[in-house]
Formats: structure tokens, C-alpha cells, sequence
């Protein structure tokens, strides 16, 4: 699943826009960002982003938190953190 930090109309928007076929939350009141530790930086210019894992008891079992959103997500280190959860 996919959650922004901002309205409904904006998940729709990126869940048509990028085609994805996994759900895309809508977070304006960024409780799970703030959960997660991804703020603002640079004034409130920059967004850190990540990709997580969260199993079903709410607890994270894996971080990739980048202020560049291009090196959030690096599929190889998830596939192998994934593999050694199993």
C-alpha cells in the first residue's frame, strides 16, 4: 500500500496517474508519517520518504527512510530483509 501525507483527492489522483494497482492511502493529519519519524526538512520544503514494512500488529519491521524519494525504495534490500523475516 502507498500513503501520502495529504487528502483523498490526492491519493486518487497518484493511484490513476502512476496506474498502481495497490491501495493508496490518504494521511492529512500524517499520523503514520509522524509514527515513522518522516518529516519536513529544509523549511518545510522537503518531504523524507520510505518504504516500510508493518506487520500485522502494527510493529515495523523494516525502514528505508531517504529525504531524496529516488532512494526510498531500494528493491533489492527489501527483497532480502523480506526474505530473512520468513
Amino acid at each position: 500500500m502507498v500513503v501520502v501525507p495529504s487528502g483523498e483527492k490526492t491519493a486518487r489522483h497518484l493511484q490513476v496517474a502512476l496506474a498502481l494497482t495497490l491501495p493508496v492511502l490518504a494521511d492529512p493529519g500524517r499520523h503514520i508519517y509522524d509514527a515513522l519519524g518522516l518529516r519536513r526538512l529544509l523549511l518545510g520544503t522537503l518531504q523524507v520518504s520510505a518504504t516500510a514494512v508493518i506487520d500485522r500488529a502494527g510493529a515495523v519491521r523494516y525502514l528505508r527512510a531517504q529525504a531524496n524519494p529516488g532512494q526510498a525504495f531500494d528493491l533489492a534490500e527489501l527483497e532480502a530483509h523480506l526474505a530473512a523475516l520468513a
